[in-house]
């Protein structure tokens, strides 16, 4: 009789430390298109633990390509804490499912990795994707390039090409070479192209899909790099101007070309005029537009298309 209770204490004690092993639970607690926000609470045998996060898959490529167990590298990875924590993770891109990864300690005890996955939310509309370049501070090797996508836009890519290649193979070609990048891009995006040809034109390009995965038109803006003189010719298709910007009852357009089709769209991509210029500049009437942004998409002789945002105020 005495050996049957020690050996069922015995058990208890045996499956009690095993109960006892260093754990931490996790909750999501929210997701937006670039954050994913989790609670973690650590057991009372959990002295502290390594947390990493990754698109799914992407860690167990990882720990195969470096020879390592999912442990090694959550806790080489990870970042460490010490007590329960809410943490968020930001820059993670829109509509993607990631794995957070957990690996709990204790002073003599490492756990086996846990996963829990979870989904950023997605952007843009069923509208049409509109995005719009905008060229500035150009140097003899630079160019400031500022594409801005619409709330319809759920993802779009852009980029520079030579005026050779553009003449060779056109816009959509030379857009098909940009969408190879592993840089897809969602929101605002602020960049310095550097070591360029001085004296040489360059075309700048952006196209961007709607959450259906359908594309929208191709945005193309033209610039020439100043040469050693310190002298620059912009071209035609990035001269042309909105005055004024906010504007109430009317705004102008000013360097086109004859035979421009200029449309004026909302926000959705939806259609609110459109007229061909029959001069160098055109006037578009806002009296009975509501105050809002709209885009202003121009379509040039040559088929290159020029989009401007538009602000209309009261």
């Amino acid at each position: 009789m005495k050996k049957t209770i020690f050996l069922a204490l015995a058990l208890i004690g045996f499956f009690g430390l095993k109960a006892q092993s260093p754990a931490v639970e996790v909750s999501i607690d929210g997701t937006t298109a670039f954050t994913i926000t989790a609670q973690f609470t650590m057991n009372e045998s959990c002295t502290h633990y390594a947390i990493c996060a990754a698109p799914t898959g992407e860690m167990g490529q990882w720990a195969s390509g470096f020879g390592m167990t999912m442990e090694q590298l959550v806790t080489a990875w990870g970042i460490d804490f010490q007590s329960d924590t809410s943490y968020t993770w930001t820059d993670m891109a829109p509509a993607t499912e990631y794995e957070i990864f957990v690996v709990a300690m204790s002073a003599t005890d490492t756990a086996e990795a846990t996963v829990t996955t979870a989904t950023t939310a997605s952007l843009g509309g069923e509208g049409t994707s509109i995005v719009t370049i905008e060229l500035s501070e150009i140097t003899t090797n630079s160019v400031r390039m500022i594409t801005t996508p619409n709330d319809q836009t759920a993802l779009y890519y852009n980029g520079l090409v030579t005026a050779d290649l553009f003449n060779e193979v056109g816009a959509d070609s030379c857009m098909s070479i940009l969408k190879l990048s592993p840089y897809t891009l969602y929101d605002v995006d602020d960049w310095v192209w550097e070591d360029l040809e001085s004296g040489s034109e360059f075309y700048a390009l952006a196209q961007g899909q709607n959450i259906n995965g359908e594309w929208g038109e191709i945005a193309v803006a033209s610039f020439t790099t100043l040469d050693e003189a310190g002298l620059n010719s912009v071209a035609n298709v990035s001269n042309i101007t909105l005055y004024p910007n906010p504007a109430a009852c009317s705004t102008t357009l000013q360097n086109l070309e004859a035979g421009s089709l200029v449309t004026l769209t909302d926000i959705q991509g939806r259609e609110m005029q459109k007229f061909v210029a029959n001069g160098t500049t055109a006037t578009i009437d806002l009296s009975q537009t509501p105050c809002g942004v709209y885009f202003v998409k121009i379509l040039l002789p040559n088929e290159q298309t020029i989009i401007q945002k538009l602000i209309v105020n009261e």
